[in-house]
């Protein structure tokens, strides 16, 4: 769990090196970012909501 906690901080502080000074394109970077998350999460919650069903039946 550990190098994949130090790999994913290692991708954000290249991003933010990245990003310093592009406010506005930072800004829309992370709104993107949000939204593809959030819809990742929905996904999740959809499958484990189908699995949960389906195994009731």
């Amino acid at each position: 769990m550990q190098p994949v906690f130090i790999l994913l901080l290692t991708r954000l502080n290249q991003h933010l090196y990245f990003f310093k000074g592009k406010h506005e394109e930072f800004s829309l970077a992370f709104a993107g970012t949000t939204v593809h998350d959030m819809f990742n999460w929905l996904k999740v919650l959809i499958s484990i909501a189908n699995i949960r069903f389906s195994l009731k039946r």
